[in-house]
């Protein structure tokens, strides 16, 4: 862990972000056929780094890039944290968490109070963990039907700053 760097993603990344999500949610063991409907939402543009309301973070580990996360704002004093993934072969080594803890670092820097995340199911231990609460559902915007959990994380609560594992 102490060779890894968190920085912004730069915008020729896209395609790699994109291969990332997609074998970080092939590691839960989905099937070709749910994969392949999540691929326009696991999908990452030049210009979707580049906007203002997103924020794209990376890890890179001896040069590659292993594991990255996406806020966005959705409110003047909410984020959501639409994306965070781990390639499969450091999954369980702590990226996850310290991802977690920049971006909740980083929103309260910048003057958020909450960030919100539609988790998958299998990540929502993960996040409960890092001190979120469930708040309700959403449906999916990949498979229709599919409901995933809605995590959120109240910023201006101390106790909330660091993880709770």
């Amino acid at each position: 862990m102490n060779t890894a760097s968190i920085r912004k993603a730069l915008p020729h990344e896209n395609e790699q972000l994109s291969a990332l999500a997609i074998r970080s949610k092939a590691h839960w063991g989905y099937s070709e056929e749910f994969l392949r409907d999540c691929v326009d939402e696991l999908s990452y543009t030049s210009e979707q780094i580049l906007n203002s309301d997103n924020w794209f973070y990376v890890i890179c580990l001896q040069d590659q890039l292993q594991a990255f996360y996406q806020l966005v704002k959705i409110k003047e004093d909410v984020l959501e944290l639409e994306a965070l993934f781990v390639d499969p072969a450091f999954v369980g080594q702590g990226l996850g968490k310290v991802l977690f803890e920049h971006a909740v670092q980083l929103a309260t820097r910048m003057g958020y109070s909450k960030i919100d995340i539609q988790s998958d199911p299998n990540a929502t231990e993960f996040y409960l963990k890092m001190g979120c609460v469930q708040v309700g559902e959403l449906e999916s915007q990949s498979i229709p039907g599919r409901f995933l959990p809605l995590m959120s994380i109240d910023l201006r609560s101390s106790s909330n700053h660091k993880a709770r594992v």
